[in-house]
């Protein structure tokens, strides 16, 4: 007996969708290495695959000037897991291909990029997609808001280029696809005895939040911070028993615990502390370091009070600034605080911590820092929670009725968004020319 598999319409759009955007990406990804803030990772790698060691002194890219100096050795002060990943992957390619990192650079950036960069920008689109059909999203809408992820936000620049921030954004995406559904799962079984489905959400919840501090520090530790809080409370104060909820979090436990060891593990290893890399101040002060003037966590960036307003406004909406490279997002913090007052949604708890967590993030960049992420096409910092911003767009979009006046609206913000994030493609890591608006500089290299 035949059995036919039926797929929906749905299914062939989405994957039409998804694979269209692999091609816009594999088409515009970069092959060759311009940012300290990439050569310090391949640094690491190349020395620890060629040398057995995390010094880069002696590596094709101790030119980097993101480094610490410890013991009159250079140290690239990226968190080491990501390198470790990437050093993985280079010795695979390297003992299937024949391939070296001094003399074929452009292959094998390339394929970094396409692993580490493109792939995580996909699953960062599907799991967009998984989001909004799991909110029940009509699908032309459901299209739409994965192309004006893809395409229309900073997720475009920096799926071109290695860095940490588009990984964190990945995992910060299936993070709150997880929430969504283990909070469905909770409200379902935890009343009776749990579910194995439920104890994997919540591991899966600990691991991804553990692997995302030890990619990207801040964001891995806010924004997994606000999503465990809002699965915490959701928990306690279900009807489930005692002991369930002492396993669920148990199990949470076990899997924060998998990553978090081996990186903090690593850092006393380079360094001799438990502290994170790029948080040793002292290790940048030695002669010739670009990176001196760093701000120590904990102490005020900037000297008055007009400076830092000055500071948050162009992070916002000034000449680096998230809404005003891609305004599409002011839909959705309008309809993220929409929903944090909401009391009839069953999602409260979880739109109010991630409510919590974007303020908190954006305040704290912008109290230890003053500078605007070096070279880097608009403030790749806020990349993390960008896509959540364009869920919640799509919620808003979804609720509503648009009229003639709100089509014109969405069209003029996306049409923006989608022109500065394709003048990002032309240098994702742009020359500053001393100029910080990277709109600007990016044009300068075309006209």
């Amino acid at each position: 007996m035949v059995k036919h598999v039926v797929i929906s319409g749905q299914f062939v759009v989405i994957l039409v969708v998804l694979l269209c955007l692999f091609f816009v990406y594999a088409c515009l990804a970069k092959d060759y290495v311009i940012s300290p803030n990439e050569a310090s990772r391949l640094a690491t790698v190349y020395a620890l695959a060629e040398q057995g060691t995390f010094i880069i002194d002696q590596t094709p890219f101790s030119w980097t000037i993101d480094k610490i100096k410890i013991d009159n050795h250079y140290y690239s002060d990226k968190p080491p897991l990501l390198s470790l990943i990437m050093t993985v992957l280079y010795l695979l390619m390297k003992q299937r291909y024949n391939l070296n990192l001094l003399c074929d650079q452009t292959v094998l950036y390339y394929g970094m990029v396409l692993i580490l960069s493109v792939l995580p920008a996909l699953l960062t689109n599907l799991f967009c997609t998984l989001v909004l059909i799991q909110l029940r999203t009509r699908t032309w809408l459901t299209v739409l808001c994965v192309l004006v992820c893809g395409l229309a936000t900073l997720v475009l620049p920096y799926a071109l280029v290695l860095n940490n921030q588009i990984i964190a954004s990945c995992l910060i995406t299936a993070l709150f696809l997880l929430m969504i559904k283990s909070s469905a799962e909770i409200a379902r079984t935890i009343s009776t005895r749990g579910s194995l489905q439920l104890s994997l959400l919540v591991f899966l919840i600990g691991l991804l939040s553990g692997l995302c501090f030890a990619i990207d520090h801040l964001s891995g530790l806010i924004f997994p911070g606000v999503l465990l809080g809002a699965l915490s409370c959701t928990i306690l104060r279900s009807s489930g028993t005692a002991a369930l909820k002492v396993f669920l979090f148990l199990l949470l436990l076990i899997g924060l615990i998998i990553f978090l060891v081996p990186h903090f593990w690593m850092n006393h290893y380079i360094s001799g502390s438990y502290v994170p890399l790029s948080q040793q101040y002292q290790a940048y002060k030695y002669p010739g370091s670009r990176l001196d003037y760093e701000t120590p966590a904990g102490k005020l960036a900037h000297s008055s009070l007009f400076n830092y307003c000055a500071y948050l406004f162009h992070l916002l909406f000034g000449i680096r600034g998230l809404f005003s490279y891609t305004p599409f997002l002011l839909i959705g913090l309008a309809s993220l605080v929409q929903q944090s007052r909401n009391q009839k949604s069953e999602l409260i708890c979880l739109h109010r911590f991630f409510l919590l967590g974007l303020i908190a993030y954006i305040f704290l960049v912008s109290l230890i820092s003053k500078n605007y992420g070096g070279s880097a096409y608009g403030v790749r910092w806020f990349l993390p929670f960008t896509p959540l911003l364009v869920i919640y767009a799509g919620m808003k979009l979804e609720a509503m009725k648009i009229t003639l006046a709100w089509k014109i609206i969405i069209i003029a913000l996306i049409v923006i968004s989608l022109c500065t994030a394709f003048v990002g493609t032309i240098e994702p890591w742009t020359q500053l020319h001393g100029c910080d608006f990277t709109f600007y500089n990016n044009l300068r290299l075309i006209l």
